[in-house]
């Protein structure tokens, strides 16, 4: 499995633990690569992939009906959900436009999505 996604364009290396159902993935600089393609080659080998863990940089916009949407060059945009007080942190980044990285969870029933968890 590690090979097969390292071989992937815009993949810079791989961590994968079989037993532990998890790879750990950092990309190149500039890459492309989506969520969905990465899901798509855990399938081809055999696997069943679940919710990712993710950081994803780009810039926070506000999207229809008020909610905020992360745009990010290269791999689309993600709407962003989860935690409302997290949410509302986001704000101010969509007024001004600043970009950002954001840690969250990719579902996998939800791939569009960007979850963000409980504020520290």
């Amino acid at each position: 499995m590690r090979v097969a996604l390292e071989k992937l364009p815009g993949v810079d290396s791989a961590r994968v633990s079989l037993n532990d159902g998890y790879a750990d993935i950092a990309f190149a600089p500039g890459n492309t690569l989506t969520v969905a393609q990465l899901r798509e080659a855990i399938r081809k080998n055999g696997f069943t992939p679940r919710d990712a863990r993710a950081t994803v940089r780009g810039r926070v916009v506000a999207g229809e009906g008020g909610g905020l949407i992360l745009e990010a060059p290269g791999a689309g945009r993600f709407a962003l959900g989860g935690e409302r007080a997290a949410l509302e942190r986001m704000r101010p980044l969509a007024a001004d436009g600043g970009a950002t990285a954001l840690e969250g969870t990719v579902p996998e029933k939800e791939p569009g999505t960007l979850r963000l968890g409980r504020l520290r």
